[in-house]
């Protein structure tokens, strides 16, 4: 199983590394991936976690916008990142 922890927190990831160990028998974590040769991608709120909330107090024309613009953002790279299967 392939896992995505959003921290640089080694105190969290260690935590929810323990907790999957309960369910699943191998995980691999961001930074295992990365030394494998994964790009990571994480989403857009990680890094502007109330954007969207944002747009969507400004209005339906200002956050259809913002969508379109996250869309347009992400799409190339959705072309890009591998699948799981």
């Amino acid at each position: 199983m392939k896992v995505l922890i959003a921290t640089k927190n080694q105190g969290k990831i260690e935590g929810a590394k323990r907790a999957l160990l309960n369910y699943f028998d191998d995980i691999e974590i961001k930074e295992k991936l990365e030394e494998m040769g994964h790009t990571i991608e994480l989403p857009n709120s990680y890094y502007e976690p109330d954007a969207e909330n944002k747009s969507w107090n400004l209005g339906e024309k200002e956050y259809s916008e913002f969508k379109l613009r996250e869309f347009r953002k992400e799409f190339p790279i959705l072309k890009q990142v591998e699948t799981f299967n």
